[in-house]
């Protein structure tokens, strides 16, 4: 039994994924999902109890450090070829993270 399906097929790109910098980059994201739970859903006798403040001071900053580090290597691994077409596309993740952030509230 397999836990996810990987197709095999040949009419897939090769993107030369880095298995560690994936797996660094989703473990960066779940702990910021825990965080972001705590802080947002996290009773108040949980979020400012000894618990609560170990788990920000443990995982907070880290879990923000390594994931900016790492979105920092995959755009040097990125295959845009100017830099105007990165700062288009930085634009652009902008403007939809701030509609994005405006829609949810």
């Amino acid at each position: 039994m397999t836990l996810f399906y990987l197709p095999n097929n040949s009419a897939t790109p090769n993107v030369n994924r880095q298995l560690t910098f994936d797996v660094a980059k989703g473990l960066a994201v779940l702990l910021m999902i825990m965080i972001h739970v705590l802080d947002f859903y996290g009773l108040d006798e949980v979020r400012f109890s000894a618990f609560g403040n170990t788990i920000k001071f443990v995982l907070g900053w880290p879990a923000a450090s390594m994931f900016v580090f790492i979105m920092g290597v995959f755009v040097g691994f990125s295959t845009s070829t100017t830099p105007r077409e990165e700062i288009k596309r930085a634009k652009g993740l902008c403007l939809y993270v701030y509609f994005l952030r405006i829609a949810l509230t």
